[in-house]
């Protein structure tokens, strides 16, 4: 029961993050909901590797990943997300620039996270959670920007969005095209966190 209530707390704590992460509250000059959605996330994460490893009677996942392969990666994150969370806030900055950047910022996260937790184990994954390997082939599946420019897709996405921001601050791109990438790379985002839910899922024997 300890074990439940504890994989219950470590599941909303993964979910949390990238929910508070995406939106833009701010307590003065401090991108709070940005701080507290990376924290969450990657406590979250933190705790379960921590959890499940350390504990003798937890029956081994198909889709375990040792922390030691895991940590690292987080750790860089946390550091990344809050400084990125800790920045001022530019007076009379345009908000669906901030939002555009701010997405730029925890996507790339996500998509770094999920492509190097499958890299580390890729042909376990491709048998014991293909799902999950599936979504990370799609992310590195080649695709042409910029009319020359053959990027994986989880890049191209990314890019695509920064040329229509840059297009937009300069006049020359609608907020309705950026809100369309914009959601594109959204969405990719939250399948990369939802991802991550599952892949740090670890039944427990009591």
């Amino acid at each position: 029961m300890k074990d439940q209530l504890q994989l219950i707390a470590q599941v909303v704590l993964i979910g949390l993050g990238p929910v508070l992460a995406k939106h833009g509250v701010t307590i003065g000059n401090a991108d709070v909901d940005q701080i507290l959605g990376g924290l969450s996330l990657l406590g979250g994460i933190i705790w379960k590797f921590w959890h499940w490893n350390a504990t003798p009677s937890a029956v081994p996942s198909a889709i375990t990943v040792p922390i030691k392969q895991v940590v690292p990666l987080l750790a860089f994150a946390a550091v990344f997300l809050g400084a990125i969370g800790c920045a001022p806030l530019q007076p009379g900055a345009d908000p669906i620039v901030v939002n555009v950047e701010r997405t730029e910022t925890v996507a790339k996260s996500s998509f770094d996270l999920v492509l190097n937790v499958d890299n580390s184990k890729r042909s376990f994954f491709a048998t014991n959670a293909p799902g999950f390997h599936n979504f990370c082939e799609w992310l590195r599946a080649r695709q042409t920007v910029e009319e020359t420019n053959s990027l994986p897709r989880a890049s191209a996405l990314l890019v695509s969005l920064d040329d229509v921001k840059l297009a937009y601050k300069a006049g020359r791109a609608t907020s309705n095209e950026v809100y369309a990438v914009l959601y594109t790379v959204q969405s990719a985002e939250s399948q990369a966190s939802a991802w991550m839910t599952v892949v740090t899922n670890q039944p427990s024997t009591h």
